[in-house]
């Protein structure tokens, strides 16, 4: 078995990442940084009420519109989101997701929620997309969590994604020096026909559980890779990390030996 196992301190990864990147450091610079996306205020709290009520119509769709959506998911409830890509709401273009919202969005509680997108993506968001509690399982004919800022995961979110693309494709098209991911804590199971984690811009692990079966890459980035922490255990028919730029391994515990290669990045660094 191939595992990388190291520790170091993870100020190494900002440093790498910030030097190399192109564009500055994008990737934020404190472990806890997707709760602190929460604090919901009362601006769409209404049609937030949605997620909280099972829905089978199977051409469900919900479309979030508040500069700051915060979504919380009661204790022990189950919601689900069913798109079949039959509803397109007036003049809305490019909406091909069960949910989608053109600003920040945040997911936190200790409830769960299904998403289930058949003929698109799973969840849509314009900006940043963030999961901070709360279990999801999303399955998606094509990209599973698409965003054009960032996507981020944190401490007690548990996240099933299968997709028919990339399980997390984070870009934007408007500004290559954003679109990055951040998996700082919970637990990420993704299996994907394409890559795991695609992203434009870095690509920061320093904590929680990730497990990624990929077709392509597990991990793809135009930028750089750090890993600081976690268990990794990725399985692709391509590379483990693709890095345009630098790949920094600083901390913990990844299995890259179910991988048809481990990295074509121009610079790697183990510490």
């Amino acid at each position: 078995m191939n595992r990388i196992c190291s520790a170091a301190a993870a100020s190494l990864a900002f440093a790498l990442l910030a030097g190399c990147s192109g564009g500055g450091d994008v990737i934020p610079t404190t472990p806890d940084a997707p709760a602190a996306e929460q604090g919901a205020p009362s601006a769409g709290a209404e049609v937030l009420d949605a997620l909280r009520v099972r829905s089978a119509n199977s051409a469900a769709l919900l479309v979030l519109e508040a500069d700051k959506v915060f979504v919380t998911l009661a204790a022990g409830s189950e919601n689900l989101l069913v798109n079949g890509g039959a509803f397109q709401p007036t003049g809305e273009v490019g909406v091909d997701g069960a949910v989608f919202s053109r600003r920040d969005i945040s997911f936190n509680g200790s409830g769960a929620l299904t998403v289930d997108s058949p003929a698109g993506h799973g969840m849509v968001c314009n900006r940043d997309l963030v999961f901070c509690g709360g279990s999801y399982a999303v399955t998606a004919a094509s990209h599973g969590l698409k965003a054009r800022k960032s996507v981020r995961v944190g401490e007690g979110s548990e996240l099933a994604v299968s997709a028919g693309k990339d399980g997390i494709h984070v870009k934007d098209d408007d500004d290559p020096t954003t679109g990055f991911a951040y998996i700082s804590g919970g637990s990420l199971a993704l299996t994907a026909d394409d890559d795991g984690i695609s992203t434009e811009s870095n690509l920061l692990v320093t904590g929680g559980s990730v497990a990624v079966q990929a077709t392509t890459d597990t991990l793809h980035t135009n930028a750089s890779i750090a890993v600081t922490g976690g268990e990794l255990e990725l399985a692709a028919g391509g590379l483990a990390f693709h890095a345009d730029v630098a790949l920094l391994v600083a901390g913990g515990d990844i299995d890259t030996s179910a991988c048809a290669g481990e990295t074509d990045a121009p610079i790697v660094e183990r510490s």
